[in-house]
């Protein structure tokens, strides 16, 4: 835990760019709104590898937005079967039902179907919000935190020196 939050510390102060930090909390939404053993989360799992997104940040926002989806889930699926039950798409649902893709996909699910769309939707907004926070972190954040009491105790404890061993590895 202290390792994870180390390296994620480690990868703000770094000289990563705010644009692969955010793109990597993206994916982390999108994989944490939609189950990772899915179509989708495969799909994913391969645009991590390929757009070399950020794994730390990857794996700490994966976290935070799978419990995100936990208290939304309930609110999700009536979306999900709210956008299934709109009269003008039941025959376009009913037309995709018929290629097995779709039935792969179990989009056909009111859950799976909210999940997705949610996070479609939420794309833009989250990566300008963390790209956003990023910077501002970068700007301020950094020094102003740094003056505090408890981050300089912090500095004189163990989790610090996990902190410098995993930032000079």
């Amino acid at each position: 835990m202290f390792t994870l939050i180390a390296k994620l510390l480690n990868v703000l102060n770094s000289d990563s760019e705010p644009k692969h930090l955010a793109l990597a909390i993206v994916l982390a939404m999108l994989a944490g709104f939609n189950s990772i053993m899915s179509v989708f989360g495969v799909f994913i799992l391969l645009l991590l590898i390929v757009l070399r997104a950020n794994l730390t940040v990857f794996i700490a926002m994966l976290a935070v937005f799978s419990g995100l989806k936990l208290l939304f889930i309930t609110f999700i699926s009536d979306f999900g079967g709210y956008l299934l039950q709109l009269p003008s798409l039941v025959s376009t649902w009913t037309e995709l039902y018929q290629a097995t893709w779709f039935r792969f996909s179990e989009l056909y699910n009111s859950a799976v179907m909210g999940q997705l769309v949610s996070s479609i939707i939420l794309i833009v907004p989250i990566y300008a919000l963390s790209y956003w926070l990023i910077v501002k972190y970068r700007l301020a954040m950094k020094h102003f935190v740094e003056r505090f009491k408890i981050v300089q105790s912090l500095k004189a404890s163990k989790f610090y020196q996990i902190y410098l061993s995993v930032q000079s590895a």
